[in-house]
C-alpha cells in the first residue's frame, strides 16, 4: 500500500514552511525524515498522518484521499507517536496502552484481552502496567507510547491491509541501548508489512535502520533515497554545515557497513 503526498504546501501566518511537490512511500519499509530544527519534519510528519484536514485531499493512502478516510477507520490504518506526551489525568501506564484500542472498540481482536500486555512486553515496559504515567521517567513514559500506538495499528488476523506508524522523535529521550531496541523493533515492523515514518535526528540510527531516507531543508525535499545515496558528506555539510566522514566497519552478516563520523 503506497502513501502518496502531491503539491502539499504549508503555510504559517503568510509564510510557506513546508512545499513537497510530490512524495511517495511504500509500506513495508522504514522512511527516515532528517533535517535541521525548523526544516518542516513535524509538519510533514502530521501532514502524512492525515492530522491537517485542509490538506488530507492532496494524499492518499491506498489510492484513497485521507479525506474519504472515515476517522475510526483511518484511526486503525495508522497511529502516530508525537513529541509531545502531557496526560492531563492520573492514568496508569496499562490505561494508556488500552485507549489504542479504542478505535477498535466494534471489532475486538481475538486476543483483545492480552494485546495490552504483548504491546508493554515489545517495548520492554510490562513491568511498568500498574504504575501511573506521572511517575514514569521521560524514556519510560516515551516507551509507554510507543507501546499505545502499536496497540492502536494491531489489526484482525484476517485483515491483510499493511498499518502506518507515524514516530516524532521517539528516539530523543532514550538511553543507546533503548535507542537500538526500538529502532530493532520498528525495522521487524516494516518487515512484517508496516509502513513505518519515523523522524530523526540521529544520522547513524538512520543510516542503520532506514529503507529510504528524506533529508529536508527550509520545508523543502533537499534529497529523498538510501542512506548510502543520500548521507553523504557534501550534502552533510550543505544542509547540516557540519564536516563528517563515512567509515567502513569490520564487514559481518549484522554490523552496518560503513558509518557516519563527525571530528
Amino acid at each position: 500500500m503506497e502513501l502518496h503526498a502531491k503539491h502539499l504546501r504549508v503555510e504559517h501566518g503568510g509564510r510557506c514552511v513546508l512545499d513537497v511537490p510530490e512524495l511517495r512511500l511504500q509500506a513495508g519499509q522504514v522512511h527516515a525524515l532528517l533535517g535541521p530544527n525548523g526544516a518542516g519534519k513535524s509538519t510533514l510528519l502530521n501532514a502524512m498522518a492525515g492530522l491537517d484536514p485542509a490538506l488530507s485531499h492532496t494524499i492518499t493512502l491506498g489510492g484513497r484521499p485521507l479525506s474519504g478516510w472515515p476517522p475510526r477507520e483511518l484511526a486503525r490504518q495508522r497511529a502516530l507517536f508525537s513529541q509531545e506526551h502531557t496526560v492531563p489525568f492520573d492514568f496508569s501506564v496499562h490505561d494508556i496502552v488500552e485507549m489504542g484500542r479504542y478505535p477498535h472498540v466494534d471489532c475486538p481482536h481475538p486476543r483483545e484481552a492480552h494485546l495490552m500486555s504483548e504491546s508493554l512486553a515489545r517495548t520492554e515496559t510490562r513491568h511498568l502496567a500498574g504504575r501511573l504515567l506521572a511517575t514514569l521517567s521521560g524514556g519510560e513514559k516515551a516507551r509507554v507510547h510507543l507501546a499505545r500506538v502499536l496497540a492502536q495499528i494491531t489489526a484482525l488476523p484476517d485483515d491483510p491491509q499493511p498499518r502506518w506508524l507515524f514516530l516524532d522523535e521517539p528516539t530523543a529521550a532514550l538511553d543507546l541501548a533503548h535507542q537500538q531496541g526500538v529502532m530493532r523493533l520498528l525495522r521487524a515492523l516494516a518487515s512484517q508489512g508496516c509502513g513505518v515514518v519515523v523522524v530523526l535526528h540521529d544520522m547513524n540510527l538512520a543510516n542503520s535502520h532506514a529503507d529510504q531516507v528524506v533529508v529536508l531543508a527550509r520545508g523543502h525535499i533537499v534529497r529523498a533515497g538510501t542512506s548510502s545515496e543520500v548521507l553523504q558528506p557534501p550534502l552533510i555539510r550543505a544542509v547540516w554545515g557540519v564536516a563528517c566522514e563515512r567509515v567502513q566497519l569490520p564487514s559481518t552478516a549484522r554490523v552496518q557497513r560503513e558509518w557516519l563520523t563527525f571530528p
